[in-house]
């Protein structure tokens, strides 16, 4: 009954990672944001872990936690891979998401640093080898940690009203995860250092066995962020294809669909400096208005609005309202 219960479990998640994964590969190709691609590699990272400890359990592979961690790990190596394409990422997408001002340099620096430590960290046999193993997943944890906590305080400290809203959701979300991050750093410390269950029964034995190597709360964690990757992924795809001024023609009510993009608009517009009278200009460029259109409704001549397209093309670096167009969209 538990081996069922953990299988089904475990392909839950394995389906929900590769989901994941698949959608933020999806949004990277339409919009090639970096932040996309980032969480692409976390979601195939942790789905590979999943997959190795479900084989491992399949082919009885597994030991104890009485035994894993009071020996040297089994593939020391590939827990280090696996952690730095896990964490890498996630910093890297903290860095980017937040519009930290971190250099990419110095993020390279703090990146190669973590990894000497993880395999400075590496468990080994012998005297201590339980502190060995904490140790090694506590600074994954720990980089999970600061990262999270680094996230909360550049969604509060951020210059820009408009980069604040945007960051206001995220915000609380960070808390949130900061919390989850702390119960998984506990979980481990708990498993690996205190948890010696006693062989009284086989349900014990069993249930000990099947929570060897698996961090639950790791898991409901990134459970629930790839749900919440997968819905955001998804209406990017609607915003997309259903609002993206080349890929359909307009209707009527268009208006009201772009307004949902305001957000966006006022984070580009905050970016490249346009005036005020240039994000009107924008906002109808989006919603595929011609240049008669916007003098109409701007009470402009033509060769103004012309003048005020040139000057946005010139500040953003493209050469025309295509350009224009689709590089608001990959932004």
């Amino acid at each position: 009954m538990l081996g069922t219960v953990f299988f089904l479990y475990s392909c839950i998640a394995i389906i929900l990672m590769a989901v994941a994964c698949s959608t933020s590969v999806a949004v990277w190709f339409i919009s090639h944001r970096r932040t996309a691609i980032y969480l692409a590699i976390v979601f195939a990272a942790y789905g590979a872990e999943i997959i190795v400890l479900l084989l491992n359990e399949y082919t009885r592979a597994k030991v104890l936690s009485t035994v894993r961690f009071e020996s040297a790990s089994g593939h020391p190596l590939t827990d280090v891979l696996t952690s730095a394409l896990f964490v890498i990422p996630i910093f890297l997408w903290v860095l980017e998401r937040s519009y930290s001002t971190i250099s990419r340099r110095h993020a390279a620096v703090l990146a190669a640093a973590w990894i000497g430590v993880m395999i400075l960290l590496m468990p080994m046999g012998g005297p201590g080898a339980s502190l060995r193993h904490f140790a090694f997943w506590a600074c994954r944890d720990l980089a999970l940690l600061a990262c999270a906590i680094y996230f909360v305080w550049r969604c509060r400290h951020v210059e820009g009203e408009s980069r604040r809203r945007d960051l206001e959701l995220l915000g609380r979300i960070g808390v949130f995860a900061v919390v989850g991050v702390l119960c998984i750093l506990a979980e481990d410390a708990y498993v690996i250092l205190l948890y010696r269950p006693e062989p009284s029964d086989d349900l014990t034995m069993q249930l000990a066995w099947y929570l060897s190597g698996r961090n639950i709360t790791e898991n409901a964690l990134m459970i629930v962020a790839s749900c919440l990757v997968i819905v955001t992924n998804l209406r990017t795809f609607l915003v997309y294809f259903l609002y993206h001024p080349l890929a359909v023609t307009m209707k009527d009510e268009a208006s009201d669909s772009i307004s949902g993009i305001s957000d966006r608009l006022a984070l580009y517009c905050e970016r490249y400096a346009l005036s005020d009278r240039e994000r009107e200009i924008m906002n109808y460029t989006l919603e595929g208005k011609q240049v008669q259109e916007m003098a109409s409704e701007l009470c402009l001549s033509p060769a103004t609005i012309r003048v005020h397209l040139h000057r946005i093309y010139g500040k953003v670096g493209v050469d025309g309202k295509d350009q224009l167009v689709e590089d608001f969209w990959k932004n």
